[in-house]
């Protein structure tokens, strides 16, 4: 596929926002990453099943990305 499918990830610890919306907290990121569709409806990306205590991991690594 040539097509782009999301954002890059790259400085994400230092963005503002989440999906351009949502204040970037750490509550509010951990939220995004196990149900988006709760945190800015009609989003377009899915919910993965991730867990809270997964969420919590994955937002550690997406807040060091600078």
């Amino acid at each position: 596929a040539n097509g782009r499918v999301a954002v890059t990830l790259a400085s994400f610890g230092l963005r503002s926002y989440i999906a351009g919306h949502v204040p970037s907290t750490d509550e509010n990121l951990i939220c995004w990453i196990v149900d988006p569709a709760a945190m800015v409806p009609g989003t377009l990306m899915p919910s993965m099943g991730v867990t809270a205590g997964d969420a919590r991991l994955i937002a550690a690594y997406l807040r060091q990305l600078h």
